[in-house]
């Protein structure tokens, strides 16, 4: 099977260029059957694509970063460890990252460059919420990285109390305790530099209620 990636390929620009984290965009969210297969998936992924393809068009820095193990999940000897379609990285210029836990940092290299690009602004967006996209805020939060996170350019899965909308909105809420959240229109309506993060409130960061939560 011809990989999905390469690893270690790709330029970084340290300290300029904001920089766009696409965290574990894997077929494994979007295949119906697969036991992280997320029944709501559609409305983000087209926001991740409207991300991705704002961030390709203004010259910034694009980091992919792949959930890699050895078990039935993220098994490079399966077809659902590869990217989803409109998201494999370009080949000489973005960066590929393979990690083995849910946090990007669990990636050495990733990181390595993290360190050696601040105060450099980073975006992070991508699947699922609350795995690797709360473990990589909450790391970035302890290593003092510029890191936002992209709200709704993520989801999250059900839990036995919620649904996959409601674990998302609340997920949001508990990562803007700590840290600086957007939304994907605020990040692609800036006409140049780079978008920041909207008042405390939070209202319309997402297309539906927000639920009043706090990290613990």
């Amino acid at each position: 099977m011809r990989p999905a990636v390469e690893e270690d390929r790709g330029f970084i620009r340290p300290q300029t260029a904001p920089l766009l984290v696409m965290v574990d965009m894997q077929r494994e969210y979007v295949e119906e059957g697969r036991p992280l297969y997320l029944h709501e998936i559609d409305g983000s992924l087209a926001r991740c694509k409207a991300l991705l393809d704002t961030a390709r068009a203004r010259n910034w820095d694009v980091a992919h970063v792949f959930w890699r193990c050895s078990g039935p999940l993220f098994n490079p000897r399966t077809p659902y460890w590869e990217a989803i379609d409109g998201f494999h990285a370009r080949a000489t210029s973005e960066k590929v990252f393979f990690k083995s836990e849910p946090s990007a940092y669990s990636s050495e290299t990733f990181a390595r460059m993290m360190a050696d690009r601040q105060p450099a602004v980073t975006y992070l967006a991508g699947y699922q919420g609350t795995l690797a996209c709360l473990w990589t805020m909450v790391d970035a939060h302890e290593r003092g990285h510029d890191m936002v996170f992209v709200g709704d350019g993520s989801h999250s899965a059900a839990t036995d109390a919620a649904g996959e909308a409601q674990t998302h909105s609340t997920l949001v809420e508990i990562v803007r305790q700590f840290a600086d959240v957007v939304s994907v229109q605020e990040v692609v309506g800036e006409n140049e530099g780079t978008a920041r993060p909207m008042a405390e409130t939070g209202a319309d960061l997402m297309d539906r209620p927000v639920l009043a939560a706090r990290a613990v």
